[in-house]
């Protein structure tokens, strides 16, 4: 199966730069999806021998872009060299020459490169179209389904995983333990793209939740550490969607873990939550080459219901933190997202029965929801049922919650409790899982970081000193969490045929 970026060539004149730069940037989709990667002449390095480099990347490309202009057509180093080495590859090695007209040029229609599909549509050129951003858009959409039919003729999706960090961004890591930072870093992205499926292009969807700790609570951890972040940025980048629970109210370090998984994710963040009770924040993240918000996020509120025969309502029963909700399309699905973290409590009877009444309005409410909005909904949380015959579940699946056992797993850190959880809502669908194996999981970072093993390298730790070896424990839960992500595949591909 292929993996990495196809290679882009751009063939096109000096005086086109410009042109050439407006369809590099209609194409930052694709690359920023790890789909494609551009090379044209003006990335040469300097002291290379321009000639041997450009014949090289142009023997080595996947998709040739002629840029034909007056320009173009004149220059006798492309007319003797590009074009018959881009109709030779593609002879050869079926490589896509795809000619896009910039203006009709006399005689353009007698080049070897005629015979074949031009861009934009009908060959209608760039400066013929009232809005060239139209024109632009066009021939993005058209290179893009090229790129399509390259992977499945090269034999499958794209595959692609965790993040790899670099030197330069550790930065904020202080000198002394970037070593040994990047050292952990290479250990736990090799067990990620080992445990977790890779990301496969319009084909699947990874999605976790992943309940913290008192996540960014100042009063606990007042000065967490930077690589903490770093190791949950490396666990997330596997993912293309991730709920998170328990934020602290000041949201600082969901902020700064924001900022070093870098522009190509974003977040919704809720308000402070259960203000009576403990305040915390819900929030998702999600990976925007392959997941984009539809514009609707809200909080579940539950109506308030009216007396019989009278006019004044009757008190509603509230969540003590009302859920998130919000509306996500990836690849041709359209979906919602519930993430909930339900009363916390005992696990015996009483704690139980608490948390039911919090499950009954939310099951109810989440079932009229995709009825009336003919969508499918993904419910991810904190559910605290403690083992896998909890009357919490029973109470789900009797509201249609999908909620197959294979997606059960313990996530606290003893696994031996299984408090989060992974549902579907749809009146017209089973549950997409994904056809890899596993498809669904509790990921177990700390096999990798901060081990039992290594409690003599954290012992000079500013943080650590205040809770000390004994409770090195509670520190790296603290740091982390004292939860496991737990994560399922979905075949989006299924979705959008059935």
């Amino acid at each position: 199966m292929k993996r990495g970026p196809l290679k882009v060539f751009y063939s096109y004149a000096h005086e086109d730069e410009p042109i050439r730069d407006r369809i590099d940037e209609h194409l930052k989709l694709l690359a920023r999806q790890n789909l494609i990667v551009g090379w044209h002449d003006r990335r040469l390095l300097p002291g290379t021998e321009w000639h041997e480099v450009i014949g090289g990347m142009l023997a080595s490309a996947d998709i040739v872009l002629l840029l034909i202009s007056r320009a173009f057509l004149a220059s006798k180093y492309i007319n003797e060299v590009e074009i018959p080495e881009a109709m030779r590859v593609h002879e050869t090695r079926n490589v896509r020459v795809i000619p896009i007209l910039i203006e009709k040029v006399p005689g353009w229609t007698k080049g070897d490169f005629a015979k074949l599909q031009i861009l934009p549509s009908k060959a209608k050129a760039i400066k013929d179209w009232k809005d060239p951003v139209e024109a632009y858009h066009d021939i993005a959409r058209g290179i893009a389904q090229v790129v399509k039919d390259v992977i499945i003729e090269g034999g499958g999706p794209f595959e692609f995983g965790a993040h790899e960090f670099t030197e330069a961004e550790l930065a904020t890591i202080p000198r002394a333990r970037r070593e040994q930072t990047m050292a952990t870093l290479d250990r736990l992205r090799e067990d990620l793209n080992h445990t977790i499926p890779p990301r496969k292009y319009e084909s699947n969807l990874l999605v976790t939740t992943w309940g913290l700790r008192e996540f960014g609570n100042k009063n606990i951890l007042p000065n967490p550490e930077p690589e903490a972040l770093f190791y949950m940025a490396q666990v997330i980048t596997s993912f293309d969607l991730v709920a998170v629970q328990d934020i602290h109210m000041d949201p600082w370090r969901l902020e700064a873990l924001v900022e070093i998984l870098g522009p190509d994710w974003n977040v919704l963040m809720t308000d402070v939550v259960g203000m009576r009770s403990k305040p915390e924040r819900f929030a998702i993240l999600y990976y925007k080459p392959r997941v984009e918000f539809r514009n609707l996020a809200s909080q579940v509120i539950v109506s308030t219901p009216w007396r019989s025969g009278g006019r004044e309502p009757e008190p509603a029963k509230q969540f003590l933190r009302p859920p998130l909700v919000a509306a996500f399309r990836s690849g041709l699905w359209d979906f919602q997202v519930c993430t909930a973290h339900l009363v916390f409590g005992s696990l015996e009877r009483e704690g139980i029965q608490a948390r039911l009444g919090e499950i009954t309005m939310l099951g109810d409410y989440l079932r009229a929801r995709t009825r009336y909005e003919e969508t499918d909904l993904l419910l991810l949380g904190q559910f605290q049922m403690g083992d896998r015959k909890s009357p919490i579940l029973d109470a789900l699946r009797e509201r249609n919650v999908q909620i197959p056992n294979k997606l059960l797993h313990p996530t606290n850190l003893k696994k031996d409790r299984y408090y989060n959880l992974i549902g579907f809502i749809s009146d017209q669908q089973a549950m997409p899982l994904g056809a890899s194996r596993p498809y669904s999981g509790a990921y177990d970072l700390f096999q990798h970081v901060f081990r039992d093993e290594d409690v003599n390298l954290y012992k000079h730790y500013k943080s650590f000193r205040k809770f000390g070896e004994q409770k090195y424990f509670q520190w790296k839960t603290y740091l982390i969490s004292d939860h496991l992500p737990l994560w399922v595949e979905l075949n989006i591909g299924r979705i959008a045929k059935s």
